[in-house]
């Protein structure tokens, strides 16, 4: 396996995450997280993962990379989290509530040594790149 992926924040928009990931061979699900147990344990069963305990299980584990799917002001914390542990991270859009939340995560990345992107794919939808 190629890549193993922890899913933290378990609500709607991870139904998709699970999803999208599933379609790659090269990578899986291993652990989801969510505050609450019952979102966590059910997109763990959807994607044949384990459902972590806590947020220092996860950071402990032996993933590659961390999807953030949490409400938007948790990014830069978790984000600063994953990438101390040495965790590539990919965070939902928005990607911080200022920019100055945004230049922290970039640069706890660079520090960490780890890749940052935020999964924003409407600026590929027809109507906005007839805009640009």
């Amino acid at each position: 396996m190629g890549y193993k992926v922890a899913l933290v924040g378990c609500g709607n928009i991870a139904g998709s995450w699970v999803e999208a990931v599933g379609q790659h061979d090269e990578c899986e699900i291993a652990l989801t997280y969510d505050l609450l147990s019952e979102p966590a344990a059910k997109r763990a069963e959807e994607a044949g993962a384990r459902a972590a305990a806590s947020m220092d299980e996860v950071l402990a584990a032996d993933i590659d990379v961390v999807i953030v799917a949490t409400p938007t002001g948790s990014h830069p914390e978790l984000t600063e989290q994953a990438a101390r542990a040495g965790k590539h991270v990919l965070s939902e859009k928005p990607m911080a509530l200022s920019l100055a939340e945004c230049d922290r995560m970039n640069a706890a990345c660079q520090e960490g040594g780890v890749k940052l992107a935020v999964g924003h794919t409407l600026r590929f939808f027809s109507a906005f790149l007839r805009m640009r």
